[in-house]
């Protein structure tokens, strides 16, 4: 009956703290990820999951397939409403936080595993990962982690093989989530070292590590050799070389450390770190750093091992995204959701180390109710794009990327000035952003300034000649002043950078209907949707050359592809019922008139 308490106070906190970021709207990647992405829209692309078009489908720079499925399952239940996939976001942390009391309730016991939960339940800095649709992955890979490593502890205090089973398959499930899961095994068997009453270098243990080899085997083959992006941009080590990345980790510890301490500001894009050589006073303030977390080490390994368990938790789990391995961003929240456990278990384990309870209690409450009441407040930063990026430009107003995205919210809402404005101080610091030119040009076409637009991406191609998407936004602007030569040679060119450039297709076919070519007009269409089947635009516009050629059922049949992609799809609707009515169908006709209607 204690323990449901317990679950209780852990979910009425996590529902208090989180539950405004239930009204948020789509925001960051989720527009790639989610809002704009068809792919999810219908369960029959849901093979593609298993083939090499998945990432041009599902918009996913790594192969994650079970992020994916979960997407499916979000607009199978809420459609484009953004709260419902909010709403899983926020189940899953829960889950995470009912895991984590659970699991280390029987490593440390029921009181410290409730504080660590409801720490970890209100951190500010996992607000990223809760309020975010598109960064789920890291509350996937947590969860199947946790539920990994459970069956795990599960499995040695009983010796029951189903429970390995199943620790191996969430393994699997984790690693397919986000690929920083792959540092479980290290976990377990630091549990071995720290935890277990029986030897850890037992023969058994080394047989079921190996098990845990053989799913990580299958993770890099299907990671690395079945399922590469071909359009993942490489990414260098920090200064350019595996050393200087190294000298470099201690110092990005040592930031994430202030972080995690003092969680304020948050930010969506921090200030670029500058890169330190092998000389000078960072060079040494790192190697000073690096003996220092070996000394603390050193003195939690005779001090207190279940200390060092944290640490080395946090350590462990941090490796991946520590830029020993080169990803694009070298530091962000998101990258210590797994991580921050460790932290916040030396934290409470510390804490306890003080003798008064009253103290201790009194303590880790005011820590809790100071970390929800700062994340509350962070959630109402990620309601829409414009308030992400505002609550950023106020600390980081240098940050390329953040002016990048801002004036980027401000095209998107129509508020274009302002768009030019932000994307006019970007240029300003960085004169050679192509694909800040680009939003410019967009923002200066949406206001009628053609020629101010075809400027911006000529100098969006001339910095990078190989920028597909200046090609194509160019020749819509050529379209618009009647230059159709002009355009179908830039969609052209755009198609020969990108061969899979499904809306330069598109918009070429545009193009050729106006020379009233509509064979190629045709083709076009078809292979744009041969390259992506999931834009119901696509298939409209090429009912609608059908419909003109007077091939009346081949012009239904797409009309229906576009609204089963898009069951609001009003144009598709009306199409649909000219294309009845020709046929004398005047039944059908009638019930998608009143579809618009009730749809209006």
């Amino acid at each position: 009956m204690k323990k449901v308490k317990w679950y209780l106070v852990i979910f009425f906190l996590v529902f208090l703290t989180y539950s405004n970021s239930f009204r948020n709207k789509f925001v960051y990647d989720d527009r790639f990820t989610v809002k704009e992405n068809y792919f999810i829209r219908d369960w029959k692309n849901f093979p593609v999951i298993f083939t090499k078009n998945y990432f041009q489908s599902a918009k996913e720079n790594s192969y994650r397939p079970v992020v994916t499925l979960t997407y499916f399952l979000d607009y199978s239940f809420y459609k484009t409403n953004p709260s419902g996939y909010h709403f899983t976001n926020f189940i899953f942390h829960l889950f995470n936080s009912f895991l984590i009391f659970y699991v280390f309730s029987l490593l440390i016991g029921e009181e410290k595993s409730f504080f660590l939960a409801t720490l970890y339940s209100v951190f500010p800095v996992n607000s990223e990962v809760v309020n975010c649709i598109s960064y789920r992955e890291d509350l996937l890979v947590v969860f199947f982690c946790l539920l990994s490593f459970l069956f795990y502890v599960y499995f040695r205090q009983k010796q029951k093989k189903l429970f390995f089973v199943f620790s191996l398959v969430f393994y699997l499930f984790a690693v397919l989530s986000k690929e920083n899961g792959v540092i479980l095994p290290f976990l377990l068997l630091l549990y071995e070292f720290s935890f277990s009453k029986k030897s850890y270098f037992k023969k058994q243990f080394f047989l079921s590590f190996f098990g845990y080899l053989i799913f990580l085997s299958i993770f890099f083959i299907l990671r690395f050799i079945i399922f590469t992006n071909p359009e993942s941009i490489p990414v260098s080590f920090l200064g350019g070389s595996i050393g200087k990345t190294l000298v470099n980790i201690p110092l990005i510890i040592l930031r994430y450390l202030k972080l995690l301490l003092f969680p304020y500001p948050l930010l969506s894009e921090y200030p670029q770190m500058e890169v330190i050589g092998f000389k000078g006073f960072f060079f040494y303030f790192s190697m000073f750093t690096t003996v220092i977390f070996l000394l603390i080490f050193l003195f939690a390994y005779f001090f207190d091992k279940k200390i060092l368990f944290g640490l080395l938790w946090f350590f462990i789990a941090f490796l991946p995204t520590s830029n020993i391995f080169p990803i694009f961003n070298p530091f962000a929240e998101r990258y210590i959701y797994l991580p921050s456990i460790g932290f916040l278990l030396c934290l409470v384990l510390i804490i306890y180390k003080i003798r008064w309870r009253n103290i201790i209690i009194g303590l880790l409450s005011v820590i809790t109710i100071s970390y929800a009441f700062i994340t509350n407040r962070r959630n109402r930063d990620w309601y829409d794009d414009k308030t992400l990026w505002n609550a950023n430009y106020k600390f980081n107003p240098k940050s390329e990327r953040g002016l990048l995205n801002l004036g980027y919210a401000f095209e998107e809402k129509g508020e274009y000035e302002k768009s030019i404005f932000y994307l006019t101080k970007l240029l300003e610091i960085n004169p050679f952003y192509p694909e800040a030119y680009n939003t410019r040009g967009l923002a200066y076409e949406k206001k009628g300034e053609i020629d101010k637009a075809i400027s911006d991406y000529s100098t969006a191609i001339k910095i990078n000649p190989n920028f597909a998407d200046a090609y194509t936004n160019r020749g819509t602007a050529y379209e618009m002043v009647g230059e159709i030569d002009k355009a179908i040679s830039d969609y052209s060119t755009a198609i020969k950078i990108n061969p899979e450039h499904f809306f330069a297709y598109n918009n070429r076919a545009n193009s050729y209907l106006k020379k009233k070519e509509i064979d190629k007009a045709i083709s076009d269409y078809s292979t744009a949707i041969k390259i992506n089947p999931s834009i119901p635009e696509i298939y409209n516009n090429r009912g609608a050359v059908y419909l003109q050629k007077g091939e009346i059922d081949k012009a239904i049949s797409d009309f229906t592809k576009a609204i089963n992609l898009n069951p609001n799809y009003l144009d598709a609707y009306n199409n649909r019922a000219i294309s009845y009515f020709l046929k004398k169908d005047y039944s059908k006709a009638l019930e998608d008139m009143k579809k618009i209607k009730q749809k209006r």
